[in-house]
C-alpha cells in the first residue's frame, strides 16, 4: 500500500489490477485494467491492459485501435479474449493456431491449467515442446509429468529440458530441482544423486542443494562422501526434520559425526529447533 502511494497514477492502477486478479476480484481487476487502457498514453501499457483483460474473457475496445498499429498483436489478444469467455468454435481455432504460433500455446497452457485439465494441457505442451523443442516447454512437461505421478516422464522431459538449453538459461536450477524429486520418488538414487550434484553446482550457496546432495549419498550407502559434501558446502543447519533425521538416523549412529562436534543430543535439539521454528 505504501508503493501504491508513492507511485505515479497508472503505476498504481497496473498494481491494484495485479492484486485485484490475485484476490479473485474479477469486476475490480476488469475495471481497473481498463482505467490502465484510458488513462496511459504509453501504448505497452494499453496492450498490456488489452491481454489482461483478454485472460479474463473480456475484448477491449482498444483492441479496434491495436490493429491499425499492429495486427499481429490484436489478433493473439483477440484470440485470448474469445479462449477465455469460452467463445463457440474459440478453443478449436487456438488448438489449430498452436501448430505454428508460440502465443496460442501459451495461451492453451493456461487455459488448461485454470480449468484443472492437466491432461489437456499436457498433451498442448507435448506436442509443442516436440516441434519446437523449447527447454521452457520441455519444463512444463515435466512439471505436468511429476503432478500426475508418472516420475520416470518427469526424469526424461527435465533432462530434455536441460539437454536444449544454455549455461545461462534462468530454469536450470527448477529442472534438477525436478529432477531429483522425480529420480528419488522412483527410488533411482544414482540419477538423482547425479542431478542433485548438478543443482549444487548451479546454486553452490543453497542448503537445501547440499542437504539433497548429501540425502542421495546416504541413500547410496557413500556415508563418508556425505559427510565430506556437509562440510564442504558450509556445514549447513537442519532446516526441518528431514536432514535432521538423516543426520541423527543414517550418521550419528555410525559414529561418523563424532569428530565433527555434531553429536547425536545436539543434533536433536537442533531438529527440534528447526522444525518447530
Amino acid at each position: 500500500r505504501q508503493y501504491l502511494e508513492r507511485a505515479e497514477p497508472v503505476a498504481a492502477l497496473r498494481a491494484e489490477a495485479v492484486i485485484a486478479e490475485h484476490e479473485d476480484r474479477t469486476a475490480d481487476a476488469i475495471e481497473l485494467w481498463g482505467r490502465v487502457i484510458a488513462d496511459s498514453e504509453d501504448w505497452n501499457d494499453k496492450a498490456t491492459g488489452c491481454l489482461r483483460l483478454a485472460f479474463l474473457g473480456v475484448a477491449s475496445d482498444f483492441l479496434t485501435e491495436l490493429r491499425l498499429a499492429n495486427a499481429e498483436v490484436a489478433a493473439d489478444i483477440q484470440l485470448a479474449a474469445d479462449l477465455f469467455s469460452d467463445r463457440e468454435g474459440a478453443l478449436a481455432q487456438a488448438r489449430q493456431m498452436a501448430t505454428s504460433r508460440r502465443t496460442a500455446v501459451d495461451f492453451l497452457l493456461m487455459y488448461h491449467k485454470r480449468r484443472g485439465e492437466d491432461d489437456q494441457a499436457l498433451v498442448v505442451a507435448r506436442a509443442a515442446s516436440q516441434r519446437l523443442g523449447e527447454p521452457e516447454l520441455w519444463l512444463e512437461v515435466a512439471r505436468l509429468e511429476r503432478r500426475r505421478g508418472d516420475n520416470s516422464a518427469a526424469v526424461e522431459a527435465s533432462k530434455e529440458a536441460v539437454a536444449r538449453s544454455t549455461a545461462r538459461w534462468g530454469h536450470r536450477k527448477l529442472a534438477f530441482q525436478i529432477m531429483v524429486e522425480a529420480s528419488s520418488a522412483i527410488g533411482d538414487w544414482q540419477g538423482a544423486r547425479d542431478a542433485a550434484s548438478q543443482l549444487l553446482t548451479v546454486d553452490p550457496g543453497d542448503p537445501s542443494a547440499t542437504w539433497a546432495l548429501t540425502y542421495c549419498l546416504v541413500r547410496l550407502n557413500e556415508f563418508e562422501a556425505a559427510l565430506n559434501c556437509w562440510r564442504a558446502n558450509g556445514r549447513p543447519e537442519p532446516y526441518d526434520t528431514m536432514p535432521g533425521l538423516l543426520w541423527s538416523a543414517s550418521l550419528a549412529t555410525r559414529s561418523v559425526l563424532q569428530p565433527t562436534g555434531f553429536v547425536m543430543p545436539t543434533c536433536l535439539q537442533r531438529i527440534s529447533t528447526y522444525a518447530s521454528g
